[in-house]
C-alpha cells in the first residue's frame, strides 16, 4: 500500500485507469481508495481478513481492490459471471465477512436488500456481516466523510507485514471443490518487480486489463501498471468478446502491454500486436 501511495504522489494528475471516454487519475484513485480503506478499517478489516469483491470491470472495481489492500486486508475476486452456487461457496469457504458489490450483482446472489443486523444465514449460507453496495447513496455519503490522506500502519487494526495475505483466488474446481489459494504482500511485490524487469514496464505504458479477476494474471495487469505509473485500459465485456473491437481498442488506446491467451492472440490481425 505504501508503494501505491508513493506512485500516486509522483503522478497525481495522470490517468491511472481509463474506461470508455472516462479516466480516473492517480490522485483520484489514491483519495478514493484511502477513503474506502479507512471505512473498511472501521468495519474491522485488517491483515489476513478476506473481503469479497463482486464487481464488473469499472473504476469502482479497481478502487475496491486497492482500498482493501490499503486497509491491510486480502481481496477475494468474485466474478459476477460465475454461477450463484459457486460464488456463494467461495464466500462461505473463505470466511469473508465483508462483500463489496453492486445492487444488480447482489440481487443475483440473493443478497440484495438484506438487513445484516437481523439476518445471519439463508439456505445454510452464512451471510457476510457487511454488504457494501457501491451504487448505494448511503455508502457514498459515508465514504465522502472519510479522510483521504495516506493510511499509516498505526491506523490499521494491526500492523501490515509482508507475510500477510494480499489476495485469495479460487481454483477452477475441476478435480472437486474449488480451493482458495493466497498470495502474500511480499510475494506480490516480488511478482511485480520480476514482471517490471521481464516485460520492460515503465511510466507511461498502457496495459490492457483483459483477464478475469478470478485469474491471477489480472493482478499482473492491474498492479504492474499502477505500481509503475502506467495507465490501465479497461474493456467492457462486449469489447472483450469481439476480436475486431478489441483490436480497435488496443490501437486507439495505444496499448503497449497485453497479456492474452494464445488462442485469442492467434486470431488478432497480423501486425495488431506489434
Amino acid at each position: 500500500p505504501d508503494l501505491l501511495s508513493d506512485r500516486a504522489v509522483l503522478d497525481v494528475g495522470s490517468p491511472a485507469v481509463v474506461f470508455g471516454d472516462d479516466a480516473l487519475s492517480y490522485g483520484e484513485l489514491e483519495a478514493r481508495s484511502n477513503a474506502l480503506g479507512r471505512y473498511l478499517i472501521g468495519l474491522g478489516v485488517g491483515p489476513d481478513a478476506v473481503v469479497g469483491i463482486a464487481l464488473p470491470r469499472s473504476f469502482e472495481m479497481v478502487i475496491a481492490l486497492v482500498g482493501v489492500l490499503k486497509a491491510g486486508g486480502a481481496y477475494l475476486p468474485l466474478d459476477p459471471e460465475y454461477p450463484e452456487d459457486r460464488l456463494r461457496y467461495m464466500l462461505g469457504d473463505s470466511g469473508a465477512d465483508v462483500v463489496i458489490s453492486r445492487s444488480d450483482v447482489l440481487e443475483r446472489l440473493g443478497l440484495g436488500g438484506i438487513d445484516t443486523d437481523t439476518n445471519t444465514s439463508t439456505d445454510s449460507f452464512v451471510i457476510p456481516t457487511h454488504i457494501l453496495c457501491v451504487d448505494d447513496a448511503g455508502l457514498s455519503a459515508a465514504l465522502a466523510d472519510q479522510e483521504t490522506a495516506r493510511i499509516s500502519n498505526a491506523e490499521r487494526v494491526a500492523p501490515l507485514r509482508p507475510e500477510h495475505l494480499a489476495y485469495v483466488i479460487y481454483t477452477s474446481g475441476s478435480t472437486g471443490r474449488p480451493k482458495g489459494v493466497g498470495n502474500t504482500h511480499g510475494g506480490a511485490i516480488n511478482l511485480v518487480a520480476a514482471n517490471e524487469q521481464g516485460f520492460d514496464i515503465k511510466p507511461g505504458d498502457r496495459t490492457l486489463q483483459f483477464a478475469a479477476q478470478s485469474f491471477d494474471v489480472s493482478f499482473w495487469e492491474i498492479f504492474n501498471t499502477v505500481l509503475n505509473e502506467g495507465t490501465l485500459v479497461l474493456p467492457d465485456n462486449e469489447v472483450r468478446q469481439s476480436v475486431e473491437a478489441l483490436t480497435d481498442l488496443i490501437a486507439t488506446q495505444n496499448v503497449t502491454h497485453a497479456f492474452l491467451p494464445p488462442a485469442l492472440a492467434g486470431l488478432m490481425p497480423t501486425g495488431s500486436l506489434s
